[in-house]
C-alpha cells in the first residue's frame, strides 16, 4: 500500500509540474509573461536613445519602450532583435514625428471617409419597406 501511495505521488507530482511548465510557457508565448531580458534592454535602449536624441526625449523614449516590450512575444524574437527593431523604428527628431503623424491623420481621415461612405449606403432604401406605398405598389404588380 505504502508503495503504490508513493508511486502514485510521484505521478501527481509530475502531472501538476508538467502542468505548471506549460502554463508558464503558455503566459511566456502569449506575451502575458516579459521575456527575462527585457528589462535590461529597455533600460539600456532608453540611455541609448537618450544619448541620442537629447534627455528632453527620455520620457518619450520610456513610454514607447514599455509600450513594445508590452507587445513583444517570445516568437518576435530575442534582445537582439527587440533592439535592433527599436532603434531603427524609434522617431526621435521633429521631422521624422511630423511625417508620421502627417501619415496617420490622412489614413484616419480616408478611414472616416469611407465609414461615412458605408454608412450612407446602408441607410440608403434600396428595397421598400413594408407599410409604404412603393412596398405597397410592388405587392400589387405582383397580382
Amino acid at each position: 500500500m505504502r508503495a503504490m501511495t508513493t508511486w502514485l505521488a510521484g505521478i501527481l507530482a509530475g502531472i501538476i509540474s508538467t502542468l505548471l511548465a506549460a502554463q508558464v510557457f503558455a503566459a511566456y508565448a502569449t506575451g502575458v509573461l516579459a521575456p527575462p531580458w527585457l528589462a535590461a534592454s529597455t533600460a539600456r535602449l532608453e540611455t541609448e536613445l537618450a544619448g541620442k536624441y537629447g534627455e528632453a526625449e527620455r520620457a518619450r523614449a520610456r513610454r514607447g519602450l514599455k509600450q513594445v516590450g508590452d507587445f513583444w512575444q517570445a516568437q518576435d524574437g530575442d534582445a537582439a532583435t527587440f533592439e535592433e527593431f527599436v532603434r531603427s523604428n524609434f522617431a526621435g527628431d521633429a521631422k521624422t514625428l511630423d511625417a508620421i503623424f502627417n501619415r496617420y491623420e490622412r489614413n484616419l481621415e480616408q478611414l472616416d471617409g469611407h465609414l461615412h461612405e458605408i454608412n450612407r449606403e446602408f441607410r440608403n432604401p434600396r428595397r421598400p419597406r413594408p407599410g409604404t406605398a412603393a412596398c405597397h405598389r410592388r405587392c400589387l404588380r405582383r397580382l
